[in-house]
């Protein structure tokens, strides 16, 4: 394995900088496109709840297909750039047919276009968060290399929620005029930073060799024993993540009387938080390890969610405490994980299955979208049934059913991935090992030939 340098700050600056409008692209499929075309495109909600529960398993089938073709693709330029580059045009063209649609179109025209978008989303996410995972093979400089990247993701939140509410400032806006917004933001940012990283940070897999069978490489993701422990847990965690965000502005609005705008200023307030607290988790984890900070900020997330229960109603100071608690600690289970990912892929690697970090990220990535899709079959079926009916005045079950499955259930899940992270074996004095090890062999990556069938 040869010696990598260490990427500079402006390397990795630059390298983050894609992550920011990628954050934005976030936005629109999760608060704006459902009301978008149920309202302005008078499009049946049941015809749009279909289609993007198709959507939703579409993106997560292609992430692992994505992730293994980025593995194996050779070219002068590395892995990981040619899918960046290639996917970046076919996105921006979709975000604007998806986010500026004619007047008149028809729920073919939404399943074929958030089609399209998923596929162009996945071929530059996964090969960007894998490019990420090669820069370093050193434990601690993943830590910056995620921290860099995520807080270029927090201020892509930030930038997607802040600049509506200027541009629109004293007047209120359509949905269109909103989503117009995300196209020109994002029309100009992402071509310029995917520019940018890509001419001035390397591929530093460019010039690995690979030989390895699928035969090997599903024997390597069975028998890696802490990769199966990650996902579990970090399932749990984000399951418990988005149960308590498909349940919180239910908690405000009817629970404690606080407004959708209200909402709207603790989200910034949480995100402002969490990015300018990403540096200090960075350096804990440098200090403590990982996965002891991930277990710890679950823990910590767990017991915000139980203390808002006991929050007063029409009492701002309660609710500003939690979002400032929540943006301490949930910014580590956004931050942190992939770069577990990146050391577990060099375990995977001596283990025989080769330099897989594309076929790793979709894996993780997979799990987060399970969690997303099953957080709201599991929430607001599960709330209606035990008393909870948002159209009605707020009822003595309803009051628990917020509480027990908008914070205890998220509480509960959050508790248990913590535990399993707890227990995870792979320290910083681990994974040096297994580097040191990775060193004295040829160990096989994703570039050297197609895969065989052996």
């Amino acid at each position: 394995m040869r010696k990598q340098t260490p990427p500079t700050v402006g390397r990795l600056i630059l390298y983050a900088g894609p992550a920011l409008p990628m954050s934005m692209l976030l936005m629109p499929p999760i608060f704006y496109i459902p009301p978008f075309y149920a309202t302005e495109m008078n499009i049946s909600m049941t015809a749009i709840g279909f289609i993007f529960f198709l959507a939703r398993f579409w993106d997560a089938l292609i992430d692992p297909l994505i992730g293994s073709m980025s593995d194996q693709t050779r070219s002068r330029w590395g892995r990981r750039k040619p899918w960046i580059a290639l996917g970046s045009l076919p996105l921006l063209v979709a975000t604007y047919f998806l986010l500026q649609p004619p007047p008149k179109v028809t729920s073919t025209y939404l399943m074929i276009t958030i089609f399209v978008f998923y596929l162009a989303w996945t071929m530059v996410q996964i090969p960007y968060l894998s490019w990420g995972a090669e820069l370093s093979t050193d434990y601690r400089t993943r830590n910056r290399v995620v921290g860099y990247r995520e807080t270029g993701t927090l201020i892509g939140i930030l930038v997607a929620t802040g600049v509506p509410t200027l541009v629109f400032f004293g007047r209120e806006p359509s949905i269109r005029e909103i989503l117009l917004v995300f196209v020109i933001t994002v029309s100009i940012l992402l071509p310029i930073t995917v520019f940018m990283a890509l001419k001035s940070v390397p591929d530093q897999a460019a010039d690995i060799p690979q030989k390895i069978s699928l035969n090997n490489a599903f024997k390597s993701l069975v028998s890696n024993k802490p990769l199966m422990q990650f996902i579990a847990s970090t399932f749990l965690m984000w399951l418990g993540v988005y149960i308590l965000n498909a349940s919180i502005i239910f908690i405000l609005e009817k629970l404690l009387n606080f407004s959708g705008l209200d909402f709207l200023k603790m989200v910034f307030l949480q995100f402002l938080i969490g990015t300018l607290v990403t540096p200090v988790i960075v350096k804990l984890a440098n200090r403590f390890g990982k996965h002891q900070v991930l277990a710890g900020a679950a823990i910590l997330t767990a017991a915000s969610c139980c203390a808002l229960s006991f929050a007063r109603p029409s009492q701002p100071t309660d609710v500003v405490l939690f979002f400032v608690a929540i943006g301490f600690f949930i910014t580590p289970i956004w931050v942190l994980p992939t770069a577990l990912v990146a050391d577990l892929v060099d375990l995977g690697a001596l283990l025989g299955g080769g330099k897989k970090e594309g076929l790793y990220m979709a894996l993780y990535n997979l799990a987060l979208k399970l969690a997303v899709a099953a957080s709201v079959g599991i929430a607001l079926p599960l709330m209606s049934r035990l008393g909870f009916d948002p159209s009605q005045a707020l009822t003595v079950s309803g009051q628990h059913a917020l509480t027990l499955v908008g914070l205890y259930l998220p509480a509960i899940l959050l508790a248990i991935g913590s535990v399993l992270m707890f227990r995870y074996p792979l320290d910083a004095k681990t994974h040096a090992q297994i580097v040191s090890d990775l060193a004295t062999i040829r160990v096989p990556t994703s570039t050297d030939s197609m895969v065989s069938s052996e």
